[in-house]
């Protein structure tokens, strides 16, 4: 049946963070640890109180002799390890003088840092009291109940209580964040998901020294309170461990798993205010290490402060301008390297606040895509971009296709087709005219479903392309797989024609393979007469850039059409 749990084992497990002792000492419930055998390895004293019998001579006994129906106890000692947990169950606890209390009983397996199981962890709780209800509030109040971590709330309140019971402690806080992990729920479904979780808060917890705490925060986010760091060195040390031990590869039902995180990390000092405060600032520099690059850390510095209160204030200013009508969109022309006229334009939002004016997409879309508010900010401008583009046909302009660039989040978090049908049903915008441009990187995170999305919208007649060809994931097995119909050379690759010999390379590559594949190329970024050349003479077939028009407002595009500007070659 595996190792024995020992009891020197057990009490070195429990050395390591407050949690099990927390649990164990404080709990008005009866609390106990058995290893595979059956045999007690730990219980507390309202354990000893239940039985009549001294934790002493509790440890070494077997469970089962304690309860009125040992076969029953039996049985589930062996559902658990079936099962990983038994939940419920009705006993009945007979004391040293021979009383009976009636308890529900719960169970769980305890595993080591390697998965193993190494023995079963029992809860008890007297059924008759009052105290089981109030027992279970305060733990779904204070602690997460897939890691058994406290969670966000009892953190801050530790938190609080070692900024004030505070000395010549060095006090440092970790906001941790996984790395890709929704890839990990998307391709291996959320139960294999649950388990990395439950497996990194072990190996937080068992990391942990006796004034440290860890919690989880939601989701794929964790915190760390190094309760007596001792030194910045010392702390970067420990961060060091974790990054090396969270990304180490587990086996998990039968897959191998490596999962990074990142790291945001400051130290307590007493100019950066209460709790909240310092999480915050973590959590900033957790942002920072994920921009850098991922499975890093960063320290918090004050010159992210103005960066805090710049995204904090942004983010509550989105929430607000699709009301205010602060939005607008300008159109770039794209024109036909063949014949010289604009083909289609695509659609670029522009935000004007009321009180601070232009602010730049660069700024605001990632505060977007971060707190959810890339979803309605979506659908309007793909609305937007479709009710002109039906109005400029109406006015007699010659039909272009309109080009809107689709978020990550909008293919994950919403059923695009059904989007896209409603949006072109209410505007009356022929399917063929809109163009849907997406990353490289949105069609392989759970390109199972992806691929059926972009095959019933290519099915109706919506065309698609991939914008900035040639930054994103490095596969090409995609394209092949996707039915698309353009790819968009980024505009990196551009800048430095004719003269970067490497560009040129890269330029003339990606036109005769997406030509061989039956797809037509547009360049991004011309503003050159000797790009414009380098491109006509490979057989790019559409571009789009300053050289013929910078993105237009509604009205200076309608004019544009309306004159039927041609670029000269």
């Amino acid at each position: 049946m595996g190792h024995s749990l020992t009891q020197s084992a057990w009490a070195d497990m429990s050395a390591r963070g407050r949690l099990f002792t927390d649990v164990f000492e404080f709990s008005s419930d009866p609390l106990v640890v058995v290893d595979l055998r059956g045999t007690i390895i730990e219980a507390n004293a309202a354990m000893a109180k239940m039985t009549g019998v001294s934790c002493a001579q509790l440890l070494g006994s077997e469970f089962v002799l304690y309860f009125s129906q040992p076969e029953l106890v039996l049985q589930i000692l062996q559902r658990v390890l079936l099962e990983r947990e038994v939940r419920d169950n009705a006993w009945k606890v007979v004391n040293a003088n021979g009383g009976v209390t009636d308890i529900v009983c719960n169970a769980t397996q305890f595993c080591d840092a390697t998965g193993d199981v190494r023995g079963i962890f029992f809860v008890l709780r007297d059924a008759t009291d009052l105290r089981q209800y109030e027992s279970q509030m305060l733990f779904q109040a204070s602690y997460d109940a897939l890691t058994a971590l406290p969670n966000r709330r009892l953190f801050c309140e530790q938190l609080e209580r070692a900024i004030a019971l505070r000395r010549d402690q060095v006090l440092g806080i970790l906001f941790i964040d996984l790395d890709n992990f929704k890839d990990i729920n998307d391709t291996l479904g959320h139960a294999v998901g649950d388990e990395v979780l439950k497996a990194v808060a072990w190996q937080l917890m068992s990391s942990m020294g006796a004034s440290d705490t860890a919690a989880r925060m939601g989701a794929d986010g964790f915190s760390v309170l190094i309760g007596d760091g001792g030194s910045q060195p010392a702390i970067s040390q420990r961060v060091k461990a974790l990054l090396s031990d969270i990304a180490r590869p587990r086996v998990i039902e039968g897959h191998e798993i490596i999962v990074s995180c990142s790291i945001g990390v400051t130290i307590y000092s007493s100019n950066q205010g209460d709790s909240h405060a310092l999480l915050r600032n973590a959590e900033a520099a957790m942002y920072r290490a994920k921009d850098a690059g991922r499975n890093r850390a960063q320290w918090f510095t004050p010159e992210m402060d103005s960066a805090i209160q710049r995204r904090v204030d942004l983010s509550s200013r989105l929430r607000s301008a699709l009301k205010k009508a602060e939005f607008t969109l300008h159109f770039q022309p794209r024109v036909s390297l063949g014949h010289g006229k604009v083909t289609g334009v695509e659609a670029l939002i522009r935000w004007c606040a009321q009180d601070v004016g232009q602010i730049s997409p660069a700024d605001f879309i990632p505060i977007a895509e971060r707190n959810g508010m890339i979803l309605p900010i979506g659908e309007w401008v793909l609305f937007e971009a479709c009710r002109h583009a039906r109005q400029w046909q109406d006015e007699g302009n010659v039909a272009v296709n309109v080009a809107v660039n689709l978020s990550a989040r909008q293919l994950r978090d919403t059923d695009i087709f059904k989007l896209v049908v409603r949006v072109l049903e209410e505007t009356g915008l022929p399917a063929h005219l809109l163009e849907l441009e997406l990353t490289e990187s949105m069609l392989v995170h759970d390109a199972a479903r992806v691929l059926q999305a972009l095959e019933a919208l290519k099915e109706i007649g919506v065309r698609l392309s991939i914008d900035d060809f040639g930054t994103g994931y490095s596969s090409l097995s995609y394209l092949k797989t996707f039915p698309l119909d353009y790819l968009k050379i980024d505009r990196s690759f551009v800048v430095d024609l004719p003269d970067d010999l490497n560009d040129g390379a890269i330029v003339r590559a990606i036109i005769d393979m997406a030509h061989t594949l039956g797809m037509k190329v547009i360049a991004e970024g011309v503003e050159t007469r000797a790009q414009l050349d380098f491109l006509l003479a490979h057989d790019c077939d559409e571009m789009q850039g300053y050289y013929f028009s910078k993105p237009l407002p509604q009205d200076e595009l309608k004019e544009l059409l309306r004159r039927k500007r041609k670029l000269d070659f």
